[in-house]
């Protein structure tokens, strides 16, 4: 018996021993709780350096990653409560996640701003020369577009050719001779009178208005012409939507060709300024086109220093721009100066050439318009602030985001390249 009570009395004594180390076991192995008090900037371009506030990061560099909108980050320093991250090439706008010992912890959204850096792709001066880059030569370039394999095409109309510029800026003449005259054939058998501007379908398969000779040539891969109809006025602007439907501007109209090779007008009649529905509504000079995935198509009315949009059922509006001048804003109250080319990217986004502004400007899908690059008449490359352009004429996107213009008084190609 007493035995039993020597027993319950130790168990009594040892309980309370027991409990307190498990609790001071628990407390020891409890991990401290990482969190994020503050971050800054939140808005730059590449290689900005950003501060990331906060506790218990740790003191192990390699169990520390920083990411943003997905893409990860080189850390400058760290400690404890601070790391500084630099904001890594190409991260877009979303947002930072930071990762400690496995635990991943979302910020605030990181606002990407581009670096903009225009260059010289292919081109000197006035001419004709084949060749890689700046040892190529053209002639009044207009129309271009780019293919699935991020080849360039340019209406070389000065040179009567359609020229050629591959990744590497390597300038070969796909189709015609230096000879103005009316003919399709293959490759250097095809002559132009007036070539103006360019468009590609699926296939690849290019469509060129030869404004001159009032036409509509197709240009297939391997450089076999055809005229696909002829007796136009003066065709300038085309575009061929994903079923390949072909619309041009011509007349003061735009027309359709549908897949039974049937022609109608879509929407203008007479010269003039007026939004509407089919023939009601007015165009004055329609250069280049562009359309979006839903199938409207947008357009630079170039006397009308307007950008007009045309549904797939002929509904006209006007986007922005209003009377001849330099203006940024919301749709019609920024100005332009004879626009003469225009692009679409895959978020909607437009560009246009402002001609005699001498600028390249975007609009948001919201309508908002903004000068992109350029400033006064030039022959500058580099970044934003100094680049110029000499009278852009048409634009063109390729699927990295790349623009890329014909400059037409500098008789040059220019790339505008955003990081």
């Amino acid at each position: 018996m007493k035995t039993f009570f020597k027993v319950i009395t130790f168990l009594i004594i040892l309980f309370p021993i027991l409990s307190c180390s498990e609790d001071e076991s628990t407390d020891q192995n409890l991990t401290p709780i990482t969190s994020l008090s503050n971050v800054s900037p939140l808005n730059g371009p590449k290689g900005t350096e950003v501060t990331i506030n906060g506790s218990n990061f740790g003191t192990n560099l390699n169990a520390i990653s920083v990411f943003f909108n997905n893409i990860r980050a080189s850390i400058q320093s760290f400690s404890d409560t601070e790391i500084k991250a630099i904001v890594p090439d190409g991260a877009l706008t979303g947002f930072i996640t930071i990762i400690v010992d496995g635990e991943e912890l979302t910020g605030p959204e990181f606002t990407y701003e581009f670096t903009i850096n225009v260059s010289t792709f292919a081109g000197d001066r006035l001419g004709f020369e084949e060749g890689n880059g700046t040892t190529a030569k053209f002639a009044a370039p207009k129309g271009i577009v780019a293919d699935s394999f991020g080849n360039i095409y340019v209406a070389d109309r000065g040179n009567f050719r359609v020229r050629k510029i591959t990744p590497d800026g390597d300038v070969s003449t796909l189709v015609g001779n230096g000879s103005s005259g009316i003919q399709d054939g293959e490759g250097a058998s095809a002559r132009f009178v007036g070539a103006e501007q360019l468009t590609i379908d699926t296939s690849d398969n290019l469509y060129l208005t030869d404004e001159s000779f009032g036409s509509i040539r197709k240009i297939t891969p391997t450089g076999i012409v055809t005229t696909l109809i002829d007796g136009l006025s003066s065709p300038t602007g085309i575009v061929v939507d994903q079923s390949g439907n072909i619309f041009f501007a011509d007349d003061h109209k735009v027309f359709k060709i549908d897949l039974n090779g049937t022609t109608s007008v879509l929407a203008g009649s007479d010269p003039g300024f007026a939004d509407g529905v089919g023939v009601n509504a007015q165009f004055e000079t329609l250069n280049q086109l562009t359309i979006d995935a839903s199938g409207n198509i947008y357009g630079v009315d170039r006397e009308n220093h307007r950008i007009r949009k045309i549904t797939p059922e002929g509904v006209v509006t006007t986007i922005a721009g209003s009377t001849a001048g330099f203006a940024d804003g919301a749709g019609i109250s920024a100005q332009f100066n004879n626009p003469t080319g225009i692009t679409i990217d895959a978020q909607n986004n437009l560009y246009i050439s402002d001609s005699r502004n001498h600028k390249i400007r975007k609009i948001t899908p919201n309508g908002n318009v903004s000068t992109l690059v350029g400033n006064e008449a030039g022959d500058v490359d580099g970044n934003k602030e100094i680049a110029q352009f000499n009278e852009p004429e048409a634009i063109a996107i390729d699927d990295q985001g790349n623009l890329f213009l014909t400059d037409l008084d500098n008789s040059k190609i220019r790339k505008i390249s955003f990081e």
